[in-house]
């Protein structure tokens, strides 16, 4: 959904939480293939490419005992604080 609307022009964000950061953790998601999907990780590194932005939840990647240079490139690691300033300055949201 994410690459979609990106490809619409919209401007797209991801914020993973709990065992969500796991989706950007390179290698994690190689073997996370529904069909008719693509894989996980090559959904999440498209994204990426086309200059989407994807945070990961920074107490959720401690919590878990991730490194930050374990994510996919472009991934950032940040506080709550992004997207409640991302959402306050008008960002609509979509949750699932």
């Amino acid at each position: 959904m994410a690459n979609a609307a990106k490809s619409g022009g919209h401007d797209v964000a991801v914020f993973l939480t709990s065992d969500g950061v796991y989706c950007a953790k390179a290698g994690y998601a190689d073997a996370a293939s529904v069909r008719p999907f693509k894989p996980l990780e090559e959904l999440v590194r498209t994204f990426l490419d086309a200059k989407g932005t994807v945070w990961a939840c920074s107490p959720c990647v401690q919590h878990r005992g991730i490194a930050p240079t374990d994510f996919l490139p472009g991934t950032i690691v940040t506080g709550a604080g992004a997207l409640i300033e991302w959402v306050a300055g008008g960002a609509q949201t979509l949750s699932f």
